[in-house]
């Protein structure tokens, strides 16, 4: 009991003395919440909208990691642009990890042999194929050519990355 009205008496004083004044018949935790709401409105507006702001983004960031990670989509449903020949270009989400064992499919068929030349797939064609990852770029390029040299656009053929 001696402590809490030695508590009640440095609070009142304290916050008597910054133009809080404290009423006898308030308890001790609403007097503490007085003296903290004092100092809080004495920070600027502005740095209160930074630090709340500042506070939610480190939560939203803290949040994402409890979403699980997805595998990769092994399938390349983007429109093929025409790089030049028979040689078409499409950027691939797939890991950059696993970009050196990665293998090329047209339909259930593998494509390749992987990492040509990209002369050759443009020249000749008939499913040659390369994934590079150009040092300015985040996402893998793929290069390849169809094994009939067709347009993949329109081919109707299903490609995949695996």
């Amino acid at each position: 009991m001696k402590a809490e009205s030695r508590d009640y008496q440095n609070l009142t004083s304290s916050t008597a003395a910054r133009g809080a004044p404290l009423k006898l018949q308030d308890s001790i935790p609403k007097a503490r919440s007085k003296v903290l709401f004092s100092k809080i409105s004495r920070i600027s507006s502005s740095t209160r909208v930074t630090a709340g702001s500042t506070v939610f983004a480190l939560a939203a960031s803290g949040l994402l990691y409890l979403i699980p990670q997805q595998p990769p989509d092994p399938r390349i449903r983007q429109t093929f642009r025409l790089w030049q020949g028979h040689a078409y270009v499409v950027l691939v989400k797939y890991p950059i990890s696993k970009i050196a064992s990665a293998r090329l499919y047209e339909d259930d068929y593998p494509l390749g042999p992987a990492n040509s030349d990209p002369q050759d797939i443009s020249w000749k064609g008939n499913g040659l194929y390369r994934i590079y990852l150009q040092p300015d770029e985040t996402v893998p390029t793929l290069m390849f050519s169809t094994s009939d040299n067709t347009d993949p656009n329109n081919n109707g053929r299903k490609y995949r990355l695996e």
